[in-house]
C-alpha cells in the first residue's frame, strides 16, 4: 500500500507528459495552418507600418509587452523562422529597446523549450533527432559552453534545434542560459539595427529615394550582416586550428 501514492504520481506525470506531447505539436500545426508565419514578413510590416507605429507611439509599454509575449511564445513552441520578428522589433521599438525585448524573450522562450524537452519530451524527441545529436555530441562533450555559444553566434542550425540538442546532450541549465544570452545579443543587435534602418529608409524614401542608402542605421545593419556572414568562415578556421 505504501507504493500506491508513488504509482498515482507516476500515472499523473505520464498523463501530463502525453498531454504536453500532444498539445505542443497540435498548437504549432494549428498556428502554421492559420498562416501565422505569413504575418512575419517584411511585406506585412511595410503594409501596416503606419498603424503599428501609431499604436506603439500611443501605447509603448503595452506594445512592448505584447511583442515580448508573442516572441516568447513562438520561441517556446519552436515555430520556424520566428527569429525574423527581430527585424520587426528594431523597426517598431528602435535598435536598443528592440534588442532588449528580443534578447529577454528569446532567452526565456528558449529556456522553456529546453526544460520541456529535457524533462517532459526527451524520450520521444531524442529518437527523432538521433542523427543530429550524433553530429553535435563531440562538440558539446568537449566544451558545452563554447560550443553552444558558437552555434548561437553562427546560426548553422535553427534556434529550436540547437535548443533541443542542448537539452538531450545534458547541457547544464545555467550553461545553456549563459551561452544563449551571450550568443543571442550580437545577432539580435544586428537584425534589430537592420529593422530600425528599414524604418528610417522607408521614411527617407518618401522625400528622397536615394537618402535611404545614407541612413546610419541602414549602413550599420548592412555592415553587421556582412560580419555575421563572415563568422562561419572564421569559426571553421578556428576549429581547424
Amino acid at each position: 500500500m505504501a507504493d500506491l501514492p508513488q504509482t498515482d504520481a507516476a500515472r499523473k506525470f505520464s498523463r501530463a507528459r502525453l498531454a504536453l506531447l500532444a498539445a505542443i505539436p497540435l498548437t504549432v500545426v494549428a498556428l502554421l495552418a492559420a498562416g501565422v508565419t505569413d504575418y512575419v514578413s517584411l511585406e506585412t510590416l511595410n503594409a501596416h507600418r503606419v498603424e503599428l507605429l501609431a499604436f506603439v507611439a500611443a501605447h509603448r509599454a503595452l506594445a512592448a509587452l505584447a511583442f515580448a509575449g508573442v516572441y516568447f511564445g513562438g520561441v517556446a513552441l519552436g515555430i520556424p523562422a520566428w527569429g525574423l520578428l527581430t527585424v520587426a522589433g528594431g523597426f517598431l521599438f528602435g535598435p536598443l529597446l528592440g534588442s532588449a525585448i528580443v534578447v529577454v524573450s528569446a532567452s526565456a522562450g528558449g529556456l522553456v523549450l529546453f526544460l520541456v524537452a529535457r524533462y517532459a519530451l526527451a524520450d520521444v524527441l531524442r529518437a527523432k533527432t538521433a542523427l543530429l545529436l550524433k553530429k553535435l555530441e563531440a562538440g558539446f562533450n568537449e566544451d558545452a559552453f563554447s560550443y553552444l555559444l558558437a552555434l548561437r553566434l553562427v546560426p548553422m542550425l535553427p534556434f529550436f534545434l540547437t535548443t533541443l540538442a542542448s537539452a538531450f546532450l545534458g547541457v547544464r541549465t545555467r550553461t545553456f542560459v549563459a551561452a544563449t544570452v551571450l550568443g543571442v545579443i550580437p545577432v539580435t543587435a544586428v537584425y534589430a539595427t537592420l529593422g530600425a534602418g528599414l524604418g528610417d529608409a522607408l521614411e527617407a524614401s518618401v522625400h528622397d529615394p536615394l537618402a535611404a542608402a545614407r541612413e546610419p542605421t541602414v549602413i550599420a545593419g548592412l555592415l553587421g550582416l556582412a560580419v555575421l556572414a563572415l563568422l562561419p568562415v572564421a569559426y571553421k578556421r578556428l576549429r581547424r586550428r
